[in-house]
């Protein structure tokens, strides 16, 4: 473990179950609560839906008094951070909202990335609410630039989330690439993917 700021980053694979529910939880709240109203279902339903799924080798934490209060995840061109078993997605949602759920996770979080060896991907960047603004992300990313050995680290960011396209930006993250958004992202309330970069002087 590693003391950045007032917080603890720690490699996901280093905690125990309790941190890895808080975590799990985390990222439930901060990517499916939108999903899961539309599917009716509860963030605990989907948290336990997505367990079996973190690749904890690839995920790091911010904690504070023992208390995960943010995290990201960081694939390459090997692995990425997330390996979805669509039988158990099946079993908690039911067989055609997990196959669903399934195809969908699978395809944003799971397909490889073509990376060199130099290079990473960042992912699944989120703070607990009530640690938003608090240096929770900064602290975060700036512990991979410390501690990666990665030359390039590469992201991506929706046109509508401003504060977060800022926030990388201050990190020396610059868009090097702007996809625009299909169906599914559109209903989800953007209408472009932009891809940011920054390489290690």
């Amino acid at each position: 473990m590693n003391r950045e700021h007032r917080y603890t980053i720690s490699n996901l694979a280093e905690l125990d179950d309790r941190l890895l529910n808080q975590t799990v939880q985390l990222f439930v709240e901060g990517f499916f609560k939108q999903a899961a109203d539309l599917m009716k279902v509860g963030l605990e339903t989907c948290a336990d839906a997505f367990k079996h799924s973190f690749i904890k080798e690839h995920y790091y934490v911010a904690l504070q008094d023992g208390n995960v209060l943010g995290l990201l995840a960081v694939s390459s061109g090997k692995e990425r951070s997330h390996a979805f078993n669509k039988s158990i997605l099946q079993q908690e949602f039911g067989f055609w909202k997990g196959s669903l759920v399934h195809y969908f996770l699978k395809k944003e979080l799971q397909k490889p990335i073509h990376l060199n060896h130099e290079q990473c991907y960042i992912e699944s960047v989120t703070t607990s609410e009530e640690a938003r603004g608090q240096g929770v992300a900064t602290a975060l990313i700036q512990y991979l630039f410390e501690h990666l050995e990665y030359k390039e680290f590469l992201l991506e960011v929706v046109d509508t989330n401003v504060s977060a396209f800022r926030l990388y930006e201050r990190l020396g993250f610059t868009v090097f690439k702007r996809k625009k958004a299909g169906f599914f992202d559109k209903k989800g309330g953007f209408n472009e993917r932009w891809y940011m970069r920054r390489i290690r002087g």
